[in-house]
């Protein structure tokens, strides 16, 4: 690799040109007390340009002309007494042989740490010149007080000394070890615990927190950031662990506190062993993949090295945009983006035999509970005719694996946003052993953050000033972060076997109005008395509680501890595509009526009624289309017998 030859590097090779063979000087004076012996003086003058161009290729040779001396760490520091050390016994051996005499160890001893104290010395000055000689801050920095005094919290301090017009001025830290109280770091003191928050920041004139410690669970980033919000002043914080591991931690990754960050529970659920073993090397689809768990899947998912991933999604704007994200982030064409309909059977036909997936992650729905409810012509065709083209085609086209993203609203379903996941379920489900493909469903709750959840509604109205609107003050969630449900997914894939319906155990339920309530205060506000929260009342479809699963399937353990499995249901391929095919037809026709009689006769717990007006519009505008014949004929699908 070649070195890039700077002005600071040709500075600090003039210096060393010097300080060497002083140094060396220096240790023969000392030594014999200012009274140098002849012989010794002058074979060190007849030689000393020669012990100067060993010590600067050791020098360079040990790249000490590489680094940036303005970051001077304890391993740069023995690097130059390494270095120093060798160039000086290699000047004595080869005077030795050359001469058949050298130096007397004392003077070698002498001139080792002299020359040592010189090189640190010179490199120390630029260390110095460039925080305390270059360092200034933005007029009317603010005053940050740094909340933990860990790696990340050194390393933020770090950037905002060494930053030039950094818009920071620390002012100390706050940490609970009691180890590290009165300790000086970066040369600002811990000031106290983090209980003393409020009392340190009236003290010390403070202007913002940010809280530096990425490795706090949840429950302690809640504890955290309440105690931070009293003081009333912003608070910030440094975004995760792997920023300190790729040493990326710095005054640009400072951010706002999220709900995402104290919302929740701590999950570690992927067996990265048996992730890698499934999608390693192979050719990978997500259908949806523009959308919140289609875009986490493929993030993750190239973090396993597949072969190709091939994205599809019916949105240009979303699809553009994940497929930005991951040509920047990760190696250029091992993924295409294809912007495709999972309700055209051609266009997913032709997707399929171009890129012949070998795993198959279908994202892909329309999930909005009260939307659907006034579309379900499109929550039928989308997420039940949807699903079974793509089904079809996995088992058609020889595809290893197929997992589907549903929801725990399938379940007991009071809407046709849940009916119609619950149905898409059963297609998954009864294509378990038409084919040699492995097909599994994973089912989870409501994902923090995702498009159509609720904290982004509630996120624009306190940036309004409120009302934050709360459907019922007993309505209860299951929730869960994008990340922890795309790795429940991937295992999901990993351990499937064929025809499971996957569930995460997702904790004690959520109390949205408490929800409401915490995110007003992680705004800076107090509920009722700066931010109003209104009762608005159920919407359609929508139910006080969700359930994870139906009494009928039970809970069968996996040996993943979070993870479980509900029975696996039996169901005929031959009869289910059929009535996907009268669906379709139903849908077409908009006879809304006749769904809502096939909605209950094919799912027991479906509770719902389709409103009003779904039936007004299918009035207003009907069509009629003639049923689709033999879409799905069995003859065509490869036998999973015939697999070997």
């Amino acid at each position: 690799m070649k070195t890039m030859v700077t002005k600071r590097s040709i500075l600090l090779l003039l210096a060393d040109l010097a300080a060497n063979p002083l140094s060396f000087v220096a240790a023969l004076l000392l030594r014999f007390d200012l009274n140098v012996p002849v012989t010794w003086l002058s074979m060190f003058l007849s030689t000393w340009w020669f012990y100067s161009l060993i010590s600067l290729a050791i020098f360079h040779r040990c790249q000490l002309y590489r680094y940036d001396w303005r970051y001077m760490t304890n391993r740069n520091a023995l690097r130059i007494g390494g270095a120093v050390l060798i160039s000086t016994v290699l000047y004595a051996l080869i005077l030795y042989c050359l001469r058949q005499a050298t130096f007397p160890p004392s003077v070698l001893f002498m001139q080792i740490l002299l020359a040592t104290l010189a090189a640190w010395g010179v490199r120390l000055g630029v260390h110095l010149w460039y925080f305390w000689g270059r360092r200034s801050f933005v007029r009317g920095a603010k005053r940050a007080l740094i909340i933990g005094a860990g790696d990340a919290a050194e390393g933020l301090v770090r950037d905002m000394q060494r930053r030039k017009n950094s818009p920071y001025s620390p002012v100390g830290y706050l940490d609970d070890d009691p180890k590290k109280q009165g300790l000086l770091l970066c040369r600002l003191p811990v000031l106290g615990k983090i209980g003393d928050v409020q009392s340190v920041v009236k003290s010390r004139t403070v202007d913002e927190i940010i809280i530096a410690i990425p490795s706090a669970k949840r429950y302690q980033m809640q504890n955290i950031v309440t105690a931070c919000r009293k003081t009333g002043i912003p608070v910030k914080q440094v975004p995760s662990l792997f920023a300190i591991l790729e040493g990326t931690v710095g005054i640009s990754e400072i951010k706002n506190v999220e709900p995402e960050d104290v919302l929740g529970r701590e999950l570690n659920l992927s067996r990265r062993e048996d992730i890698s073993h499934c999608l390693r090397g192979k050719r990978i689809l997500v259908t949806g993949a523009g959308g919140s768990i289609g875009a986490e899947l493929c993030r993750q998912i190239m973090r396993y090295d597949p072969g190709r991933l091939v994205l599809v999604d019916n949105s240009e704007f979303n699809l553009y945009t994940i497929d930005a994200e991951l040509s920047q982030d990760f190696v250029p064409k091992v993924h295409v983006a294809v912007i495709g309909d999972i309700q055209s059977r051609s266009g997913m036909e032709q997707v399929f035999a171009v890129y012949q997936p070998q795993v198959v992650f279908h994202a892909a729905a329309y999930k909005h509970v009260p939307l659907m409810e006034e579309n379900v012509e499109a929550a039928i065709k989308n997420n039940v005719w949807g699903t079974a083209n793509i089904s079809w085609l996995a088992a058609e086209k020889g595809v290893e694996r197929l997992v589907m993203i549903s929801t725990d609203k399938a379940v007991n379903p009071s809407n046709v946003m849940g009916a119609s996941k619950r149905l898409a379920e059963m297609v998954v489900q009864s294509m378990n052993g038409a084919s040699r493909a492995k097909f599994c469903a994973v089912r989870f709750g409501n994902v923090l953050g995702s498009s159509g959840s609720v904290l982004p509604l509630f996120k624009r109205q306190i940036a309004m000033g409120g009302p934050v609107t709360i459907t019922h003050p007993d309505v209860v969630r299951y929730f869960m972060t994008i990340p922890e449900a795309v790795q429940l997914v991937l295992t999901a894939a990993a351990m499937a076997q064929g025809g499971e319906v996957y569930v995460l155990e997702m904790g004690a339920p959520v109390k949205i109005l408490d929800m409401a309530k915490s995110l007003i205060r992680l705004s800076g506000f107090e509920p009722y008395t700066d931010i109003p929260i209104e009762i608005i009342g159920l919407r359609p479809g929508e139910k006080l509680y969700e359930e994870l699963l139906t009494a009928e399937e039970g809970m069968q353990k996996t040996h993943c501890e979070r993870i479980f499995i509900g029975k696996s249901g039996c169901y005929d391929c031959t009869a289910v595509f059929a009535d996907v095919e009268q669906f379709w037809h139903l849908a077409n026709a908009r006879d809304f009526k006749a769904i809502e009689q096939k909605l209950r006769t094919l799912i027991p717990g479906y509770t719902g009624t389709i409103g009003a007006q779904s039936y007004e519009s299918a009035a207003v505008e009907p069509t009629a289309h003639k049923p689709l014949v033999n879409s799905y004929p069995l003859s065509s699908l490869p036998s999973a017998a015939s697999h070997s």
